[in-house]
């Protein structure tokens, strides 16, 4: 049976039949947005969380320590946005990182009542350590996928953001 003569997959012909006739609840599963971002985000982390382990680092917290480096001291409001993670999620991650003497809270010279997270020299030098083998990995994948790809793609994925934020702001706005 030649390429052009195989018959379509079962996949393939409900998702024809889907675009053709509107029906967004027929489209499989596996084709839907939340399941494909999270497909492409695993196949990702596969191979930066060796990175991550072999530092004895966890994936929240190097986005907490990485959101640090970039800006400090920082609220934690702030940080647990910055970081996408949930305020109870963050303060246990807090803790497990000031034990570990990587960050410090400091108080707010405006506000004694407020506080911030900031790294400290040993929380700085592990990022900067973990950064350069999660640059190396980085460009191995980049380098997989194509660097235009990998362009496009944060390009979309940064619009997707973007519209959806805004939608969720209006509808906020109209309740």
């Amino acid at each position: 049976m030649t390429a052009s003569a195989r018959p379509e997959s079962k996949i393939e012909t409900v998702e024809r039949r889907a675009e053709r006739d509107g029906d967004i609840a027929s489209i499989p599963f596996e084709r839907g947005l939340p399941v494909s971002l999270l497909r492409a985000r695993e196949a990702v982390m596969f191979h930066m969380r060796p990175v991550l382990r072999s530092f004895g680092t966890t994936e929240q917290q190097w986005r907490v320590l990485r959101s640090l480096d970039i800006a400090e001291p920082m609220d934690k409001t702030t940080l647990a946005d910055r970081s996408t993670l949930l305020m109870p999620s963050l303060l246990r991650i807090l803790k497990d990182l000031k034990g570990e003497s990587l960050i410090r809270f400091v108080r707010s010279t405006s506000n004694a009542r407020l506080s911030g997270v900031a790294l400290t020299a040993k929380g700085a030098a592990h990022v900067a350590t973990v950064a350069a083998a999660i640059h190396d990995k980085s460009q191995i994948l980049k380098a997989t996928i194509g660097e235009d790809t990998v362009e496009q793609l944060l390009t979309l994925l940064r619009v997707v953001e973007v519209r959806l934020t805004a939608l969720r702001q209006h509808q906020s706005e109209v309740r």
